[in-house]
């Protein structure tokens, strides 16, 4: 569940092309040759850490899926590579849900 209220799309007003207006300025953009500007936040090491480990479970994920496709007969404990598969991810499903909330979860 995300902590975003979810968006009515019956209040969007699509208006035709000729009638449409944007509020982008140019001099609120950096330009392609200027530095990005420092950033810091309390939660930023923490939301670092959320999706470095949902790439990292990403990757099992596609390990398991050559490995299935490849052997799909068990190991040497005796799990399929598809019960594997399915451990991580649920591992994955279980971190997502945690990054849709809010950092300190």
């Amino acid at each position: 569940m995300s902590r975003f209220e979810i968006f009515d799309r019956s209040r969007l007003l699509i208006k035709p092309f000729a009638e449409r207006q944007h509020d982008l300025h140019l001099d609120r953009w950096l330009a392609l040759t200027e530095a990005t500007p420092p950033f810091e936040h309390a939660d930023l090491p923490t939301v670092a850490a959320r999706i470095a480990a949902a790439k990292a479970l990403t990757e099992g994920i596609q390990s398991a899926i050559h490995e299935i496709a490849r052997n799909p007969l068990p190991g040497a404990a005796g799990h399929t590579q598809e019960q594997n598969l399915k451990t991580l991810v649920s591992q994955l499903n279980d971190l997502l849900t945690k990054m849709s909330g809010p950092p300190s979860v």
